[in-house]
């Protein structure tokens, strides 16, 4: 992953004009000198580049590849916890059957207490998956 980074901090190092540009740019943003030594670790990727670099660079740029990989990752996260998210939800409904079957043959305080707190999990989920699924459909009505 870091030669794709260095890669790409290589070419917003030239978008903006090279070595000199680049240090005059993060100079002018940071409030400091930047080593040309530096910059040359970073695209070499022998060293991990600095996020407020990246954003400063791509601002002079008007280019955004590390926000677009970054953007790429999130959408595969969101995906991978919708995934992931009906197994959590066959969980908890299983656990909130289970205890509101105990509660019905043992009426006793403790089990309607713990029927009470699993419904009230299963009922936490289903309000975050109801906003989730909201939210990713207006996402998706709003791209196209």
């Amino acid at each position: 992953m870091i030669s794709l980074r260095a890669h790409m901090f290589r070419e917003l190092v030239q978008a903006v004009g090279g070595f000199d540009a680049a240090a005059a740019a993060l100079h002018a943003s940071l409030g400091h000198t930047v080593s040309l030594a530096t910059i040359s670790r970073y695209q070499n990727g022998t060293a991990e580049v600095p996020w407020i670099w990246v954003s400063v660079l791509e601002d002079a740029a008007g280019l955004s590849p590390f926000t677009a990989q970054r953007a790429r990752q999130m959408d595969r996260r969101k995906h991978d916890a919708v995934a992931a998210t009906h197994i959590e939800a066959l969980r908890e409904t299983s656990e909130m059957v289970l205890a509101l079957a105990r509660a019905e043959g043992d009426a006793s305080p403790e089990a309607l207490a713990a029927a009470y707190a699993e419904t009230q999990d299963v009922a936490n989920l289903v309000s975050g998956l109801l906003a989730s699924m909201s939210e990713a459909m207006a996402a998706r009505r709003g791209s196209r």
